[in-house]
């Protein structure tokens, strides 16, 4: 990679004045992690090529580094309100090179609502030349927690993600609970879709566990098994990552049932056993009353 392919967020030389709200946003994460200007300083590598090494990905030249959001859901879904085009252009605003769409599989969207989405997707893809759009799944892994389901753009993408959410959707089989044969079936449906992959049915297809502690019920074994499929690259997530509204503002409303995620709700019965009691300490709120 030479210094003219590095993006000019990447390069000292160009001036944050002259970069656009994107690039800001970009070269401010950078920089916040210690990794703009002088981290960029290598022994021995002269200048052009040391503001190349941030543009890169694991030293690979081929490769540049993209920050992207595999966890978006739009109005196709019960919990979220905004159309396609207005949640890429406020991705865009805030520094994003890509996103995908994983709205939460459900009948209807396995029947009609993943091809009505393929439209809208193809429509901000136009309108927001910049972004990187993907159209994807969020998972109801049987016996297990959700996750992406990430496809390549192509001709057979959209009726992928509807046979996959008819035969192996947790919540469309019936699969939730937490058993050997649940689990073996997630197993069959990642081994599906690496046989896509190997076929050149789809050009490429990924998977990530979304939020796994938050009920506690992706066990490491289960984990270990997906990343053994070849398809499943990691997973996404914190302890109490938006785990509940406000303590005190909750109890000032006076409902103290509310929750945000379903944090509250675990651990249970269905939690891996083996997880230690601090791995709860910011997944469950305590409720604290105030004065009004």
């Amino acid at each position: 990679m030479t210094a003219q392919q590095v993006p000019a967020w990447a390069d000292p030389d160009v001036p944050d004045e002259s970069l656009d709200p994107q690039g800001v946003s970009r070269r401010g994460l950078i920089r916040g992690a210690g990794l703009l200007g002088a981290g960029f300083a290598v022994a021995g590598i002269g200048a052009g090529e040391a503001a190349a090494s941030p543009g890169t990905a694991y030293g690979d030249p081929e490769l540049v580094y993209l920050v992207g959001d595999h966890h978006v859901h739009s109005r196709y879904s019960h919990d979220a309100k905004y159309d396609f085009t207005q949640l890429a252009q406020r991705g865009a605003q805030f520094g994003l090179d890509w996103m995908a769409f994983t709205e939460h599989s459900n009948f209807g969207h396995a029947d009609k609502g993943a091809q009505a989405e393929h439209a809208e997707v193809l429509k901000a893809r136009a309108e927001n030349p910049r972004m990187l759009i993907f159209q994807g799944l969020e998972w109801y892994i049987p016996a297990a927690e959700h996750g992406t389901l990430l496809v390549a753009p192509g001709p057979n993408d959209v009726a992928l993600l509807q046979q996959f959410e008819r035969e192996y959707d947790g919540k469309l089989t019936g699969r939730s609970g937490s058993t050997p044969e649940n689990e073996q079936h997630a197993l069959k449906a990642l081994q599906w879709l690496a046989a896509q992959k190997q076929s050149g049915y789809v050009d490429d297809v990924l998977v990530l566990a979304n939020h796994p502690l938050r009920l506690g019920i992706d066990s490491p074994h289960e984990l270990r098994g997906w990343r053994d499929s070849g398809v499943c690259i990691g997973m996404e997530g914190a302890p109490g990552s938006q785990g509940d509204a406000d303590p005190a503002w909750v109890a000032f409303r006076g409902a103290t049932n509310a929750q945000r995620g379903e944090y509250v709700n675990s651990p249970s019965a269905a939690s891996f056993a083996g997880y230690p009691s601090d791995a709860w300490l910011y997944t469950n709120p305590v409720f604290v009353e105030v004065s009004q």
